[in-house]
């Protein structure tokens, strides 16, 4: 199951996801304040997260009571160890000197009471579905914080298929209010059916997000165009479903704008990921100009998926990048695991992230990328993975 994080940072919005699946899960913005609600929320959001990948893990599978007993207590000391860190961020927060002429963040999310009076009546208007629609968007203006898990999702599903063309006509006039788009696209992509294809690709153009839904529905075909020249416009971002699309194609007309995204695109794993297998496609000039862009930034969500794609070509520094980012103390950080999963992939060194380390500190000098294995081998060695808990290299 993967995680979503989406944070506020000035006036961007910054959103990352584990590349390592599929299914979403969208936790509430983490920000400066962990107090109050927020804390409680993210708690138990992220007591569903660890609770629930091994239960899904293990559906259909019929296990002995002391495996599932054993298992049980591993979830619960993994959720004490979350809380007990959690905490212990919220006092560092609370006892950490405030700048001066600064100000502490305050979450606001979603106002439940003002929510819990708007109704929809039954049987309603054209009408009626808009102010219902425009009711909701006001009375989430002042939050600051969005997730889909929100009451506005389910509210403005309320409105049924029938009632598409409201919600679409919401997204294409509002340009999502605040973050309203949070709440108009799951709920379109809960509602759209085939009957909705041509208004979904008559808004596509203006509304990128709606990619997702075209490319679940299988509509990429029917909006070939629309994909292709939004792809060769260059917009700084464009959603990893538009990328997809595109490449499914399999059109050696589009591969300039292909490799152009992967190197000045927002998702460099998601979009490397999508055109790598494309025949006669080289992507070596791209990815050195796309880690050129990502390598001194600091922030984990950026700099890790693009070490990832740089390591794939032999990038010494991106594996430097790598090995920083698994000396990470935070057992839980997605990033660690993603970036001890990169050093595995290109490279034949195994067990632990100890292990892992004094390898490297033993070998970097020696070094050198095997452009057809895509691996970074020892120079002149027989064997440079280390037995496990020894750092050394395997007998």
């Amino acid at each position: 199951m993967d995680v979503v994080i989406v944070a506020r940072q000035g006036r961007r919005d910054l959103r990352t996801r584990a590349h390592g699946g599929h299914d979403l899960l969208v936790v509430r913005e983490i920000t400066a304040d962990w107090k109050g609600r927020s804390m409680r929320n993210l708690i138990l959001l992220i007591g569903l997260v660890v609770f629930a990948a091994p239960a899904f893990a293990q559906k259909g599978e019929v296990g002995d009571n002391e495996a599932i007993l054993r298992k049980l207590d591993e979830i619960q000391k993994t959720q004490e160890e979350i809380a007990e860190r959690l905490i212990r961020i919220e006092a560092k927060l609370a006892n950490a000197p405030q700048a001066e002429g600064s100000t502490i963040f305050q979450g606001r999310g979603a106002d439940e009471e003002a929510l819990s009076k708007i109704t929809l009546p039954d049987n309603p208007t054209k009408d009626q579905v808009r102010k219902y629609v425009q009711d909701i968007a006001k009375a989430s203006r002042n939050q600051n914080s969005w997730s889909s898990i929100d009451p506005q999702v389910e509210m403005l599903e309320r409105v049924g298929p029938a009632n598409l063309d409201v919600l679409l006509e919401a997204l294409g006039s509002r340009g999502g209010e605040g973050l309203f788009v949070t709440y108009l696209m799951p709920a379109i992509k809960a509602l759209a059916r085939d009957e909705h294809k041509e208004m979904i690709l008559k808004l596509l153009p203006q509304r990128h997000e709606l990619a997702e839904i075209v490319w679940e529905k299988g509509w990429a075909e029917d909006a070939r165009s629309t994909l292709i020249d939004g792809l060769r416009a260059k917009p700084e971002y464009l959603p990893i479903e538009w990328v997809k699309a595109v490449a499914s194609f399999k059109d050696p007309a589009t591969y300039d704008s292909l490799k152009w995204d992967l190197a000045n695109g927002g998702n460099p794993w998601w979009t490397y990921e999508a055109i790598k297998n494309l025949p006669g496609l080289d992507l070596s000039k791209e990815a050195a100009e796309m880690w050129a862009r990502f390598k001194d930034r600091d922030n984990l969500f950026e700099v890790v998926p693009a070490a990832c794609v740089a390591v794939e070509f032999g990038h010494l520094d991106a594996l430097m990048k790598l090995m920083d980012v698994m000396e990470n103390p935070d057992p839980h950080n997605h990033y660690v695991t993603e970036a001890q999963k990169a050093v595995r992939r290109v490279t034949d060194v195994r067990g632990s992230k100890a292990d892992i380390a004094i390898w490297f500190r033993q070998n970097k000098d020696k070094l050198v990328f095997d452009a057809k294995e895509k691996k970074f081998i020892v120079k002149n060695a027989e064997s440079a993975a280390p037995a496990a808990g020894t750092g050394k290299p395997a007998e």
